[in-house]
């Protein structure tokens, strides 16, 4: 075995070792550094220093051969944004369920306010004018109006005016009213009337409205031309339940049929009646 010398890469100290170290690590006693001992000379006169390797280097270079993965991180916004979608979509859902009704009303009705959309046959199922062959319906009111189908959802009884509602207070409401001669629901309780097509003399005025969203109202008034039956029950409590089937003689043959319960309102109580023969008083 021979020495020889070699230079620290670092500090370039001169290092003396033996050429059994050869491609082997030691310590760099000036800056401490490891170091791979270079190859031996082949000569061992040779006057030439080698320089060694330093360990961390090569280490190092490995490691930016190898190319480093993205440091991906799921942004937090993501996880707060989902949970608030799911819960928008439940309230969502849930306002639609409940309002499910008046939201396909809303549908009919600007349907039917465009032409060909719905059609109208000429005679409808049930229209007649004829009271002793007129269909006795126990289910709640439906028909027809003004050419558009009509399913009521109110009735009330105020100041002897009988109203039916669909679509009470929106844009799509459509209206059946008959002004009765009896102002006090007590009058009509268990009666029953017929009025025929073909009868003269005083009738209850008969007002037809369409409404369609955006648009003036769609009126008739009647005072004739039209067959009416009523049969009234007992009141009960504030309610007046009864039957009507009523059809009209216009061009979209408008009727009415059914069963209903209506409310009355603003019930006013007749004062009480001074009696005649009362003395004044001084």
């Amino acid at each position: 075995m021979s020495e020889f010398k070699f230079a620290c890469p670092v500090c370039g100290q001169h290092i003396t070792a033996d050429s059994a170290t050869s491609g082997g690590q030691l310590e760099c006693p000036t800056c401490f550094r490891n170091i791979v001992v270079p190859q031996a000379p082949a000569t061992p006169d040779t006057k030439l220093i080698l320089s060694a390797a330093q360990v961390e280097s090569r280490r190092a270079s490995a490691l930016e051969a190898i190319p480093k993965k993205p440091n991906r991180r799921r942004s937090p916004s993501l996880l707060v944004r989902i949970p608030i979608l799911v819960l928008f979509l439940i309230l969502a859902s849930t306002a639609a369920w409940f309002m499910r009704d008046h939201l396909f009303h809303l549908f009919q009705s600007d349907r039917s306010a465009l032409p060909g959309t719905n059609p109208v046959p000429a005679t409808p199922e049930g229209w007649t004018l004829d009271l002793t062959n007129a269909p006795s319906q126990d289910s709640r009111v439906t028909g027809r109006i003004l050419g558009i189908k009509f399913n009521c959802e109110m009735v009330t009884f105020e100041g002897g005016i009988l109203s039916f509602l669909q679509n009470p207070g929106l844009p799509s409401e459509r209206r059946v009213t008959i002004s009765l001669y009896a102002r006090r629901p007590e009058t009509l309780a268990g009666k029953t009337f017929e009025i025929p097509h073909n009868r003269t003399g005083p009738r209850p005025k008969v007002v037809l409205e369409v409404r369609h969203v955006g648009e003036v109202p769609s009126t008739r008034t009647l005072g004739e031309n039209y067959a009416l039956r009523m049969e009234f029950e007992t009141i009960t409590e504030d309610r007046l339940p009864g039957r009507i089937y009523l059809a009209i003689s216009d061009e979209e043959k408008s009727y009415i049929n059914g069963r209903f319960d209506a409310q009355i309102i603003n019930q006013a109580k007749e004062p009480p009646k001074q009696p005649t023969n009362a003395s004044p008083k001084p």
